[in-house]
């Protein structure tokens, strides 16, 4: 007898990009608790965006990565996926928010892009001698610190968890 898969989704944000299309995000929860995936759909409901984050318990941190649809770059998408997975992991979620005070990024060498928005994030570089990556590093204080001088409540973040809040499904 097979287990079925139970896949579920919470809206978490919804927000217009700079040219006036609008993007929302979504919680995905899958049967792995070690894995959440946040993704961005444009208007038609088409995915746009992912961030996984990974959790590594033994080294209490979280691996993600991110990718967004070549049409969709330069619009502040992966910054925003990004902060939302660091809140989830850092803030929200009931598994991981007492256990995991990092987050690790690896980013390809010659990704200028996405090593720029690491860092515009606020990830700090830690390696990258001798690799074809280089690894980004933020706290769990860190990101605290960073949210504060954004002058952001944290919970402005994360607006309704609820999909029925939010207006669309």
């Amino acid at each position: 007898m097979e287990t079925e898969s139970k896949e579920s989704r919470i809206a978490i944000k919804s927000f217009a990009i700079k040219d006036g299309r609008n993007i929302h995000l979504e919680l995905i929860n899958s049967n792995d608790p070690d894995v959440i995936y946040i993704e961005a759909k444009n208007e038609g409901n088409e995915k746009v965006g992912r961030v996984t984050g990974r959790i590594d318990n033994f080294e209490k941190k979280v691996d993600c990565e991110y990718d967004v649809a070549e049409s969709y770059r330069g619009n502040g998408i992966a910054g925003t996926m990004l902060q939302a997975m660091l809140n989830e992991v850092f803030l929200e979620n009931l598994n991981t928010k007492d256990m995991i005070n990092k987050a690790v990024l690896n980013i390809d060498m010659e990704n200028f892009t996405s090593r720029r928005v690491a860092e515009k994030f606020g990830f700090l570089q830690t390696f990258s001698e001798g690799h074809d990556s280089v690894e980004y590093e933020m706290t769990k204080e860190q990101f605290l610190n960073v949210e504060k001088s954004n002058n952001k409540k944290l919970d402005d973040n994360t607006l309704p968890r609820n999909i029925n809040e939010m207006g669309f499904a």
